[in-house]
């Protein structure tokens, strides 16, 4: 590095004397010849930068055979610092450019959704999350990963191309102010010591594991998982739900699907805030109203506590609607925009908060 700097140093002086030597030269020889515009070295620093950018005004120009000789030197000479200049400027916003694709410069994203570790399994991940209208931020150690997502999401995906287990990417990803990080890790084992290096880091985000082996669940709680999602308990009670009851898989997965129209349903979770025209109603009579008026289903209610957040299911008249409970509802692809308008907020967590078991 240092040694290329200088060599830059080098080539620039060696360039700039140059320079300043013919720019004497040729007002020496002009000075005194008849007819000559180049009297001052004023006149030869005009005259030189006026060929340089190629204007041409023709204001200053030699007239002495000397000096024509000398200004096609610089003239040539004035060409190669050109090229030099544009190419490395060129270099420069290129350089800018690529360490920008690369994530090198962080992102503002807030109440967004980090995901670490790219496969086909967090492919799946991606499309149902953008597809809810989630902003995200994804770190892979794969470059050819960049390209490919960038070219899938557009500007709604930050990529930063780094070491998986680097908390200097997580920081890039602008964590502080993130909804939640899924761990995409392949292996068991990888993802608990990123659990605990992440926590050392960062205490309060919200930290999703999925585990092949269910047997570390607990030991991923105890390692700071906000929730761990066993990868055979889900896949088995799903099978086994298609199994005997089709039906209800069906509704079960359409409803986990995030919805794109009238025909498809979604299960949401909207927090209450000011504006909620249900704050202080208790959720029978939010049930009744959310239906006839929207048709919508209330399905449960998330009631924020000292200890953090407890799930109600199924809430009758005895539960009141308080600010920062987070609804839980069932919704189309058309009534979705209108509760979002209504609530005056967007669908999911937008806030990290501890979470019972």
């Amino acid at each position: 590095m240092v040694s290329k700097k200088l060599n830059t140093a080098t080539k620039t002086a060696g360039a700039a004397t140059f320079f300043i030597i013919l720019l004497l030269v040729i007002r020496h020889v002009e000075k005194d010849a008849e007819g000559s515009s180049i009297k001052s070295i004023f006149d030869a620093f005009w005259y030189s930068i006026v060929t340089l950018t190629t204007v041409g005004y023709g204001d200053a120009y030699p007239v002495t055979v000397t000096g024509k000789l000398l200004s096609l030197v610089l003239i040539l000479f004035s060409l190669g610092i050109l090229s030099y200049v544009i190419g490395q400027i060129s270099s420069k916003i290129q350089a800018y450019m690529e360490k920008k694709k690369l994530g090198y410069y962080g992102t503002d994203f807030e109440n967004h959704v980090i995901l670490v570790g790219w496969n086909d399994f967090g492919k799946l991940i991606a499309d149902e999350i953008i597809r809810a209208n989630q902003k995200m931020a994804i770190v892979t150690d794969d470059r050819d990963d960049v390209d490919f997502i960038k070219e899938l999401y557009g500007d709604n995906v930050f990529v930063n191309f780094g070491e998986l287990n680097s908390m200097e990417s997580l920081e890039k990803t602008n964590i502080g102010k993130s909804v939640s990080l899924f761990i995409n890790l392949s292996d068991d084992s990888k993802a608990l010591i990123y659990l605990i290096n992440l926590r050392k880091n960062f205490k309060d985000v919200n930290v999703v594991a999925y585990l092949s082996n269910t047997e570390l669940r607990e030991t991923f709680y105890s390692a700071g998982a906000t929730y761990v999602i066993p990868e055979k308990d889900i896949s088995s009670k799903l099978i086994a739900s298609f199994v005997f009851e089709p039906d209800v898989a069906k509704f079960a997965e359409d409803l986990i699907t995030t919805s794109t129209n009238k025909e498809s349903c979604d299960m949401v979770e909207f927090k209450v805030g000011d504006s909620n025209p249900f704050l202080g109603i208790n959720c029978l009579e939010a049930f009744i109203s959310l239906k006839k008026e929207y048709n919508v289903v209330l399905l449960g209610l998330s009631k924020k506590s000292n200890e953090g957040y407890n799930l109600i299911k199924n809430p009758g008249e005895e539960v009141i609607i308080e600010k920062g409970d987070y609804l839980i509802i069932v919704v189309d692809g058309s009534s979705k925009k209108e509760i979002e308008k209504l609530f005056e907020a967007k669908e999911g967590r937008m806030l990290r908060v501890k979470t019972e078991r």
